[in-house]
């Protein structure tokens, strides 16, 4: 877009027409004579006819005839004749003629100055423009970047795709971005780097070609022809270099063509095959009668021919050398000549510039070497293609010689075994050559996509380039529109003044309304203090003040009544027995079929999912003679199983050995994936979810929800209670049977010690259990594990697992699992299966524990103290993401949808978007 400026001036007056002061400059302007001749038949005064005759017949005037003023060259007065006469120009006219055009001048001047300004101005305007285009257009393009990462996250939301796939991408995109930047960057540099070697280049060339031109005229006339001459045959050597080249790649294309052939006919190929064999063979046969004769050959023969082959190999050796001294003398004719060229009659110089000049000259002399030994080598170059083909030609005529030999040899005796071994050997050769060159073509044809794919990126970037110049020539022809709709500044200032008598009219308006309003305001300030100062007087106001103070004092009272109640609500421990009876009465939603909604869902993403109720829960807790269900079954056996009358461990032991089991029967499916199989459940779930884990390797992924515990960091630091609870009935025979009030730590530690044993690093002493009966109902947690698998052609699928135990185990049953599972993790943690020792046993395999952060069972301090040893061994094991601790922020027992959620997408990161290892 051209500035400003460029425009034509004024309505054109200065575009065509005679220049002022000519005589075609103004209407009525006089000739730029003296006077003007108007008639002949009257003359000057004091002329006469004569003088006007003499005039025209070219004789002198008389000088005296001429009538002359009073003042001298001031100025003459024309004759008073009635009739036509010459009207003679004075000073004075000219003077004036010459102010009027001055005036003219100055005005003109005056008027292209006001342009020059208008113009400067409008300049500034659009360089102010150009500049906030340009400030425009990044903002544009940096507002465009963001839009498009709003739209990519708007679809990944849209699509629901997990936190983590999209922190991969980013990285990825980043990672991309990165390489493409330094790429970018390598290019811009190598092609800064270019240019300033081409320039450099461009300097030293113009440098050289002065000092040439300088040199070039100090030469002689002589030498100047000669090298004129010179540049001629350089010329005409060029061309011929230039067909002989054109020559040759018609010669290639005719070899290509050739070949192509060749290669389409396996005939061709074949007898090219044999043509090639029978060379090889007559080359041998060659050189065994060359042997031969070499051989039968007498010693004085042999000696002869070896004189014979001295004496010509030492003449050879004469010519070459009678060939470098001339070329040496040819060479000291040359320096010669070019010292004479350089140094007679030249200025002395200095030794730097002498260096300089040598070096110059050397590179010359290389140039001109180098074409000199392509113009030599060009007739051997050409001889030996022309060889070539011949050759080929030779081989195929050979070959076809042979072929045609073999053909006729019907009948005839086969090679020998020596023969035919060279033969084989020969074929191994050429397989070898056959290999060999397969690989450099399946080399060369990778570094060909390397660099395709180079060249490809480098188009996009083109591309790019292309789309951003776009959107930069739109934009500059929206500035255009722009600047022309702002050209007429005219317009622009009738426009601004319109505004501004508009916007004083609106303030002079406004400070009306504004004293207006003042005035208001004051007879309302006025009335305001009246009505005050008899609201003062007035006994309902005083009353009311007095009601508002004591409603404040009553507030505050409140306020720390309120806070009293929180601290004593505090001070009373009420929430465990909250929570038993909580327990007792979801004792029947304590079963499998709670779990449905939750399976559904994970089957409607693609996981295949089973649940199973715990021993003495849901179905597995009703009695078959009553066929109800049995509300004191699972205290009964707990308490049992405290006391030695059963061998069951109904607490946790015997059903992770029904889940390892469940495993088995999954494992077994021919639609599940053995090796990404997954374990969840809540609560008592949870702790299964967690020892299942520990215990069986072919989990892949586990996320136990509010199961994970440190039982020995809950006796230590005295936090049983929430965990009793869930336990009343066990716990209360317990304190009974140990001859204590309360369950206390060492209760609870006896407790762990009967039902898990070996669950605690230091376990209490067990006293003898008394004989006594009872039960209560408690707590009961059914609960899913699901896995994901894959069927046999690569579809995700989930693979059922389970928290809870599997039917069809009884008492036998039981002991063997309790014996199993409290043996394997003591071999893997060397003491105990507590969380500190156990959780460090699922490494490397995913784990998630979600816990609440108010769980009075399974407290945030204890899963925290235990999570220390989990995390250094998935550093050792150099996998610390595959292990996580989820906190729901405000929660007890219980669960959150933003905890199922985080469970889910632990799963979805684990076993359907990577093979679990």
């Amino acid at each position: 877009m051209a500035p400003p400026g460029t425009s034509n001036r004024g309505g054109g007056s200065m575009l065509g027409g005679p220049a002022p002061g000519t005589a075609a400059g103004r209407a009525g302007q006089p000739p730029s004579t003296a006077y003007t001749r108007t008639g002949t038949a009257a003359g000057r005064p004091g002329t006469g006819s004569a003088g006007a005759a003499g005039a025209r017949t070219g004789q002198a005037p008389t000088v005296d005839a001429r009538p002359i003023t009073n003042h001298g060259v001031s100025g003459m007065k024309t004759a008073q004749t009635a009739g036509g006469g010459r009207r003679v120009l004075d000073k004075n006219f000219f003077l004036s003629e010459l102010r009027q055009k001055r005036s003219e001048i100055a005005n003109v001047t005056q008027g292209m100055q006001e342009e020059l300004e208008a113009l400067e101005k409008r300049q500034s305007q659009y360089n102010t423009l150009e500049a906030r285009g340009s400030d425009l257009s990044k903002e544009v393009k940096i507002q465009q970047e963001a839009l498009a990462d709003y739209n990519t996250c708007l679809d990944k939301v849209g699509s629901q795709t997990p936190v983590y796939s999209i922190k991969e991408e980013q990285a990825e995109l980043k990672t991309r971005n990165e390489q493409q930047r330094k790429r970018v960057d390598e290019v811009l540099t190598e092609r800064l780097q270019l240019e300033q070697k081409t320039k450099q280049s461009e300097t030293k060339v113009t440098q050289m070609q002065a000092a040439m031109e300088e040199r070039f005229n100090a030469m002689p006339p002589s030498q100047r022809q000669q090298y004129q001459d010179l540049l001629s045959e350089q010329q005409g050597l060029q061309m011929e270099s230039k067909r002989y080249e054109d020559t040759i790649d018609e010669l290639d294309k005719t070899l290509a063509t050739m070949e192509g052939e060749l290669a389409r006919n396996p005939l061709k190929q074949r007898s090219l095959q044999l043509q090639e064999q029978i060379r090889t063979l007559t080359e041998k046969k060659y050189e065994q009668q060359q042997d031969e004769e070499r051989s039968k050959q007498s010693p004085e023969e042999q000696r002869e021919a070896l004189m014979t082959k001295i004496q010509r190999d030492n003449k050879e050796v004469e010519s070459i050398t009678a060939q470098i001294k001339e070329a040496q003398e040819a060479i000291k004719k040359m320096d010669a000549r070019v010292q004479g060229a350089t140094g007679v009659g030249a200025p002395q110089i200095n030794a730097a510039e002498e260096a300089a000049r040598r070096e110059k000259y050397e590179e010359l002399v290389a140039k001109e070497r180098d074409l000199n030994n392509f113009m030599d080598s060009f007739p051997s170059r050409r001889a030996d293609k022309m060889q070539e083909t011949r050759d080929k030609q030779d081989a195929i005529v050979g070959l076809l010689e042979k072929i045609a030999k073999l053909s006729s040899m019907t009948g005839g005796a086969l090679p020998s075994q020596k023969k035919f071994k060279e033969m084989q050997d020969e074929l191994e050769y050429k397989k070898m050559q056959l290999e060999n060159t397969q690989m450099t073509q399946t080399r060369l044809r990778e570094e060909l996509e390397m660099r395709r794919t180079e060249l490809d990126k480098i188009d996009t970037l083109e591309d790019k380039i292309k789309t951003e110049l776009v959107q930069l020539d739109e934009k500059s022809d929206q500035l255009r529109k722009e600047k022309d709709q702002h050209a007429n500044v005219g317009d622009v200032k009738e426009k601004a003044e319109a505004t501004r008598a508009n916007l004083e009219v609106m303030q002079k308006e406004l400070l009306k309304r504004k004293d207006l309003l003042r005035m208001l305001v004051a007879e309302k300030a006025v009335k305001q203090q009246a009505k005050k100062a008899q609201l003062q007087e007035n006994n309902l106001q005083i009353a009311l003040e007095t009601l508002e103070q004591k409603l404040r004092q009553a507030t505050a009272s409140g306020f720390a009544m309120s806070e009293f109640i929180k601290t004593k609500e505090s001070e009373t421990n009420y929430k465990g027995l909250t929570m038993a009876i909580g327990g007792v009465a979801r004792w029947s939603r304590s079963r499998k079929e709670t779990l449905l909604p939750l399976q559904i869902s994970y089957a409607q993403a693609g996981y295949l999912t089973a649940a199973i109720d715990c021993r003495y829960h849901g179905e597995r807790g009703i009695d078959p003679g009553v066929r109800h269900v049995a509300t004191g079954a699972y205290s009964a056996a707990l308490i049992d199983a405290w006391r030695g009358k059963t061998c069951e461990r109904p607490f946790l032991l015997d059903n992770v050995f029904d889940v390892v089991h469940l495993l088995d029967v999954l494992c077994a499916r021919g639609d599940v994936d053995a090796q990404r199989l997954g374990i969840t459940g809540i609560s008592l779930g949870g702790m299964h979810s967690w020892l299942a884990a520990v215990l069986d390797e072919r989990i892949a992924a586990a996320a136990p929800m509010i199961g994970v515990q440190n039982f020995q960091w809950a006796i230590d630091h005295d936090q049983v209670q929430g965990r009793v609870s869930s336990l009343p009935a066990l716990f209360a025979a317990a304190s009974s049977d140990l001859g204590s009030q309360s369950p206390t730590p060492a209760v609870v530690s006896a407790v762990w010690a009967r039902l898990l044993p070996r669950l605690l690093p230091r376990p209490a002493a067990v006293a003898g259990a008394a004989g006594a009966t009872g039960a209560s109902a408690s707590e009961g947690a059914s609960d899913a594990a699901v896995g994901a698998g894959g069927t046999a052609d690569g579809r995700a699928v989930a693979a059922p697992t389970a928290a809870a135990g599997a039917a069809g185990a009884g008492p036998t049953d039981g002991a063997a699992s309790a014996a199993a599972a409290a043996a394997a993790p003591v071999s893997a943690a060397a003491a105990c299966y507590d969380a500190p020792a156990s959780l460090p046993c699922i490494a490397p395999r995913a784990l998630l524990v979600a816990n609440g952060e108010c769980d009075p069972r399974c407290p945030l301090a204890g899963v925290c103290g235990a999570m220390v040893g989990a995390r250094a061994a998935y550093e050792t094991a150099g996998c610390p993401e595959r292990l996580e601790l989820f906190v729901d922020v405000g929660r007890g027992h219980e669960t959150s949808p933003q905890m199922q959620a985080a469970v889910r997408a632990w799963f979805d990161r684990w076993l359907l978007t990577s093979a679990a290892k």
